[in-house]
């Protein structure tokens, strides 16, 4: 150790040595360390201050054998401390706890070591425990900014959630430099989301090109629904870091959101190629191998998944659907009753195992686990405004006024509205709420009083019901399905018009069609078929076709060439079907409709029209799981498929059943009931 003014003391040279140690010019400090231990191999505080900086530089074992060695010379409760973060480093976090309870056996406001303690205690599981430690570092030292932000850790792990923000925010108070990553994280588990993508904005912004930060307002993008955006961020993110499982894994993710599943596998596989062990990697990509109906790899993806995590209920929820989609209900109703012994109270799993005991026919049961719905984001946050009016259950309800509250599709709320006769004949004043595109509609409902749009000011009223809540308050069974038909109407002026509208000097059967439902649906991909499927039912003669179809989804009639359409065309009612009055008034005039699962089957079931539905392998719950009749709509007839990926099998049927149909004695206006199988058969 030499200088050009001549030799340095010893105070002096650790004194450089410290200054070299803060600055981060480790090289540089240990070798003025290792120059006092050559002058004298007994120093302790050498030792101890060359085992930091092994420490610090990764060499944790090494760290241990000169800080050990430094004890050895000298008890010092900074020695312990020091012992027990290289121990904690090293994984060997039950003797870093023993380091550090002997440091503050000898001082007890050490701030260091209550917080390292509480980082141990934390990684041994023992949350508890390393609360109070954290909150001992902070008493010591109430400016504590890393212990504060531990802390919060460390409650948001024990399910305090709303004190752990509040935790992180104290922290980022006492250090505004600090990342806010970790209150951004907390904010998406409390379900506050904008919060959350401020607090992620905020480290984008210190710095644009951490793939970290790019990463986690990615994951806040897509738990918001705002999965376009988050596909944009992701890959800038795998492009600074391409080894980050992570961000392939959230990838995979917002791509299925997006539908672009066959991307969200590659993206999943990549995420798994980096780590195998993933099990959120093979969550995503069993949930999209399931969208695209590559079942038998879904469901080993998910296995995997669940064997990582065999605590996780969300990995027996997922392997549940996929068990249920390929027609295997009782596995899958095990598995959610594993779900429901490791946690009783969970939404998801209750509102799964309703669909399945639903689709079983086993409504009495599923009713009540149908309840959950409201303790789901989606469905809860709907239904918020109701939360302190007084709910029905089915207790009397004469001479009150009862509210019943849409709350979900259109479909949903035409199946249940017929729930208001009885609610009126047991003297109720009904109030039906209704989403806009029906309220004309359902005010012809018999027992309804008075409608009410979504938007519009409610009236007064006693008690309100969910619309899909009536059937577990009045006991509905199999049985008791309240079925008569109609009870929907359309009104006189508007049939007459579509009568004339539908005439013409050509004769035959007036078949109406109905190819695809909602796009944003979850299981659309499932539900809805390609127009140009339906082909082979234009070469059933005597048939006039007209499509019902809506939304976005009508203009693909455009794209079939005029060739490959029936010989008289399809003629597109779809401009001129303002509202569902207007489309009972034209379903009224049609002698059959043929549809997916879709709000004009529900519409044309509720007007008593021979309906024909053409059901998924695995159909919605309110289909049950077999029969080809409905217990909801006595003129509907069902139509199954045999194999997710097979429709043609399906529309043979159809063509068949039409033609059939077409040249009986009794024509189509009598075809659910000549083309039923002998008896209604549930389940």
């Amino acid at each position: 150790m030499t200088a050009t003014s001549g030799p340095i003391s010893r105070d002096d040279a650790m004194t450089q040595a410290l200054e070299h140690f803060r600055s981060g010019c480790l090289d540089r400090a240990e070798a003025i360390f290792r120059a006092v231990l050559a002058a004298n191999p007994r120093d302790a505080d050498a030792l101890n201050l060359l085992g930091v900086a092994a420490d610090t530089r990764g060499d944790s074992a090494m760290a241990e054998k000169l800080i050990a060695r430094a004890l050895s010379l000298r008890e010092s409760t900074s020695y312990r401390s020091n012992l027990g973060l290289a121990l904690s480093h090293l994984g060997r976090h039950e003797e870093a706890v023993v380091e550090y309870r002997k440091a503050l056996d000898q001082e007890q406001n050490y701030p260091e070591a209550w917080n390292n303690l509480g980082i141990s205690l934390e990684a041994l599981r023992r949350s508890d425990e390393a609360e109070a430690a954290y909150r001992k570092a902070i008493a010591a030292r109430p400016n504590y900014a890393e212990a504060m932000g531990n802390l919060g850790n460390t409650l948001r792990a024990l399910g305090r959630t709303e004190e752990a923000i509040a935790a992180y925010r104290e922290s980022l108070a006492r250090n505004p430099a600090a990342q806010r990553a970790p209150l951004g994280n907390a904010l998406r588990k409390a379900g506050r989301l904008d919060e959350a993508e401020a607090a992620f904005r905020e480290d984008v912004a210190r710095n644009p090109d951490s793939p970290e930060a790019l990463n986690n307002l990615a994951a806040a993008l897509g738990e918001n629904d705002r999965a376009r955006e988050a596909a944009e961020l992701l890959p800038r993110a795998t492009a600074l870091r391409p080894d980050y499982p992570e961000a392939h894994a959230n990838l995979g993710q917002v791509l299925q959101q997006l539908g672009r599943m066959e991307e969200a596998v590659a993206a999943c596989e990549r995420a798994l190629e980096l780590r195998p062990n993933y099990p959120e990697a093979l969550t995503n990509l069993g949930n999209a191998l399931r969208a695209l109906n590559r079942l038998p790899e879904a469901e080993r993806a998910l296995r995997r998944a669940l064997a990582l995590r065999p605590t996780d209920v969300g990995c027996y929820n997922n392997l549940a659907i996929a068990l249920q989609a390929q027609d295997r209900p009782m596995e899958a109703l095990a598995v959610l009753d594993l779900a429901v012994a490791l946690d009783p109270d969970d939404p998801e799993t209750h509102h799964h195992r309703a669909m399945l005991l639903l689709r079983e026919g086993r409504l009495i049961e599923g009713w009540e686990d149908y309840e959950s719905r409201f303790r789901i984001k989606q469905s809860g946050d709907a239904y918020k405004q109701f939360a302190d009016a007084a709910p029905w259950r089915g207790q009397p309800v004469d001479g009150r006024t009862i509210l019943l509250v849409p709350e979900q599709g259109l479909g949903d709320t035409i199946q249940f509205a017929r729930y208001a006769s009885l609610l009126s004949e047991r003297g109720a004043f009904v109030v039906m709420g209704v989403q806009r595109p029906l309220a004309q509609l359902l005010r012809s409902v018999p027992g309804v009083s008075r409608c009410v749009a979504v938007g519009e000011p409610l009236p007064t009223y006693d008690v309100h019901c969910p619309l899909l809540s009536l059937p577990r308050a009045l006991g509905t069974t199999l049985e008791t399905v309240p079925a008569v038909v109609p009870y929907v109407f359309s009104e006189p002026d508007a049939a007459a018009r579509w009568s004339e509208r539908l005439r013409t000097d050509v004769a035959g059967f007036r078949v109406g069609l109905v190819w695809a439902g909602n796009p944003k649906h979850l299981g659309d991909r499932q539900r809805s078929i390609p127009v140009k499927a339906f082909a082979p039912l234009w070469r059933v003669p005597g048939v006039r076709w007209f499509s019902v179809q809506a939304g976005e989804r009508a203009t693909d009639l455009a794209e079939i060439p005029i060739g490959d359409l029936p010989p008289g065309g399809i003629d597109d009612l779809a401009p001129e079907l303002t509202d569902f009055a207007e489309t009972a008034a034209a379903l009224t005039n049609l002698d059959l409709v043929i549809s997916v699962d879709t709000s004009v089957a529900h519409a044309a079931g509720a007007l008593g029209r021979p309906v024909w539905t053409l059901l998924a392998r695995v159909p919605d719950w309110r289909w049950l799981r077999t029969g080809a009749s409905s217990p909801w709509y006595p003129t509907m007839t069902l139509f199954r498929q045999d194999d997710r990926r097979d429709w043609e099998t399906v529309l043979s049927e159809v063509e068949q059943r039409l033609r059939e149909a077409c040249n009986g004695p009794r024509g189509i206006g009598n075809a659910s009931t000549a083309l039923s199988d002998g008896g209604v058969v549930y389940g």
